[in-house]
C-alpha cells in the first residue's frame, strides 16, 4: 500500500507557488499538507501539516472552542462552517480547515522553514498531470 496518495488540492493549481496546498489520503487518515509564504520574505514559506478529523470529530479539536469566532473572521455562519467540517467529502473537510481555521489560529507549530528552491524540489511531482503528445 502507498503511504500517502494525492485526493485533492487546494488553492492555486499552481500552489507551491502561491499558497495552497494537498490533500492526502495516508494509512491512518486524512492529512492536509500547506504552503504559506511569508508576505515580508517572497523567498521563504512556513509549510505545515494538519491531520483533517472525520466528520463530527472536529468538535474534539482544540480550536472547535473557538468555532464562533473562526466562523465570524471568515463570515460564515457557525451552521455553514460546520456543514463543511462534517462534510462525508474529506477535501471539502481540508478546506474548511485550511481557508477557516488556519486563517484564525496556527495548526502546525511545528512548521518547516523552506527556501523557494527547498519547496519546488518538495512539491515537483504533485503539479497537475498532462497527457503525452503522440
Amino acid at each position: 500500500m502507498r503511504q500517502k496518495r494525492i485526493i485533492g488540492r487546494l488553492g492555486d493549481v499552481n500552489f507551491p507557488e502561491y499558497d495552497g496546498g494537498l490533500v492526502y489520503r495516508t494509512p491512518y487518515g486524512v492529512e492536509l499538507e500547506y504552503v504559506d509564504w511569508y508576505s515580508d520574505d517572497e523567498n521563504l514559506a512556513a509549510v505545515g501539516s494538519y491531520d483533517v478529523p472525520e466528520p463530527h470529530k472536529w468538535r474534539n479539536e482544540w480550536w472547535a472552542k473557538d468555532i464562533k469566532g473562526i466562523a465570524s473572521s471568515t463570515g460564515e455562519t457557525v451552521e455553514e462552517l460546520e456543514a463543511q467540517l462534517d462534510s462525508k467529502d474529506p477535501v471539502k473537510r481540508a478546506a474548511a480547515i485550511y481557508y477557516s481555521v488556519r486563517g484564525y489560529t496556527n495548526l502546525d507549530s511545528d512548521e518547516l522553514q523552506l527556501s523557494r528552491k527547498e519547496v519546488m524540489k518538495r512539491y515537483a511531482r504533485s503539479g497537475p498531470r498532462r497527457k503525452r503528445q503522440g
